[in-house]
């Protein structure tokens, strides 16, 4: 009965990343009700660092809105406008980096973005 358990491994395996994977891509695209009946000022999939863990790939839905943003992997973080400190581009190597510090205690601290057009939101948590 067990003969073919090794032959089967790389199979088992396989479906079990895939599910991990999906799941993940498909958490995040799900939308907050927050957001639901808003058209987002600027929207990106992206692939970065959210708390510890940095996500390579399309895994990550960031969706700025005029009151707020929301940075989603796994989980739709919600940032207002009022608990972002500073939104910067930062220079790593090769890439630039969007960085977002904030406030929000409820949001993991560290939040690095690697995008296409970074640019287009610089700034965009400063106080008007």
């Amino acid at each position: 009965m067990f003969e073919y358990l090794p032959a089967a491994f790389p199979l088992i395996l396989l479906l079990i990343v895939a599910t991990i994977f999906g799941r993940l891509f498909y958490n995040s695209t799900q939308r907050r009700i927050e957001e639901r009946a808003l058209q987002p000022i600027f929207e990106a999939r992206c692939a970065g660092q959210v708390g510890a863990i940095f996500y390579r790939g399309p895994f990550i839905r960031f969706s700025v809105y005029p009151d707020f943003l929301i940075v989603a992997v796994g989980k739709a973080h919600l940032l207002r406008r009022a608990s972002i400190r500073r939104i910067y581009i930062e220079r790593r190597f090769w890439q630039k980096q969007l960085v977002i510090e904030h406030l929000a205690p409820e949001v993991p601290e560290k939040i690095r973005l690697l995008m296409a057009r970074p640019a287009a939101l610089e700034g965009w948590g400063a106080p008007a």
